[in-house]
């Protein structure tokens, strides 16, 4: 009984090979020989390295924060910016008209001050803390590298089915003030974006810079300044819904429903933060790009 319930990941992988053929089948989507095949190969692979053993954060001794280390994160960070904002830039974002209607330049730059600042002090945060949450970039072991990428999949199919439920009773409480979600209407303009083009933008925005603003940055910052990590979450989840009625780049579409929208978002934000504390970045932010990227793609077809 006790080698079942620590190896209870295994319903992940099963989970996500039957939700994915069944949103496949139901968008009507092409199935290729191959795209079964590497779907069922990383299911079995992910499988596998749970029944090998549990994959779990590494604990580690923690440690103070010297200035040294300041300053390489800060530029770290900065480059990771640099980086991110450069490929964004010469990536197709739409028609004119969705350009014109995206982020105005202070707002751009000030959500990158942020990005930059919070992500530079929850790093540095991260390092007073008992548990590894960059165990991929720290320790860089085959093992949890191979587990991670192909776990992502799988929960991020789940995530789909979490969002289309936390969707579903956001919608129910935003419809009780009088609100319509415009889920369709919000995402259509990224229907004229090329698939790489969008997944691209969704590692970049969704998955690096917002784990790095909320994730990294506030939920780290809190919990290792309040050494609880339920606070970290807290606080982080309820601004990241506040994020996408202000800030985001999509604030105009989310603020036609704002109680759904904060809804909606908080809770998605809730459920990255438990995947973070529990599987660190590198899992959060394939997750949380493949999860916005199977939304937008099955919502646009």
């Amino acid at each position: 009984m006790s080698w079942l319930r620590s190896r209870a990941e295994l319903l992940a992988p099963a989970l996500g090979v039957l939700l994915f053929f069944v949103f496949a089948l139901s968008t009507n989507a092409t199935l290729t020989i191959g795209k079964v095949l590497a779907v069922l190969l990383m299911a079995a692979v992910y499988a596998g390295l749970i029944i090998h053993s549990p994959i779990a954060l590494p604990e580690k001794e923690p440690r103070p924060v010297e200035m040294q280390r300041v300053w390489k994160t800060v530029l770290a960070v900065l480059l990771v910016v640099a980086i991110g904002v450069g490929i964004s830039a010469v990536l197709p974002s739409g028609t004119q008209e969705q350009t014109a209607q995206s982020d105005t330049p202070w707002t751009q730059y000030f959500s990158l001050f942020l990005i930059a600042v919070l992500g530079t002090a929850g790093i540095l945060s991260e390092r007073t803390l008992p548990v590894d949450l960059f165990p991929v970039f720290r320790q860089r072991r085959l093992p949890y590298i191979v587990y991670v990428l192909v776990a992502a999949f799988s929960i991020a199919v789940i995530l789909f089915l979490v969002g289309s439920l936390f969707m579903s009773i956001a919608g129910l409480v935003g419809s009780l003030f009088g609100e319509t979600p415009p889920v369709e209407e919000s995402v259509s303009g990224f229907g004229s974006i090329p698939w790489y083009a969008l997944l691209l933008h969704m590692v970049i925005g969704a998955g690096i810079f917002e784990e790095l603003w909320f994730r990294v940055g506030i939920m780290t910052t809190v919990w290792a300044l309040t050494r609880q990590w339920g606070w970290g979450l807290l606080v982080s989840s309820i601004l990241f819904g506040l994020y996408h009625i202000t800030l985001s780049s999509m604030a105009t579409e989310f603020n036609l429903t704002p109680i759904y929208s904060v809804l909606y978002t908080t809770g998605m934000g809730a459920v990255m933060g438990c995947i973070y504390r529990y599987r660190g970045l590198t899992m959060a932010v394939l997750i949380h790009s493949l999860g916005n990227f199977l939304s937008i793609l099955l919502l646009t077809q």
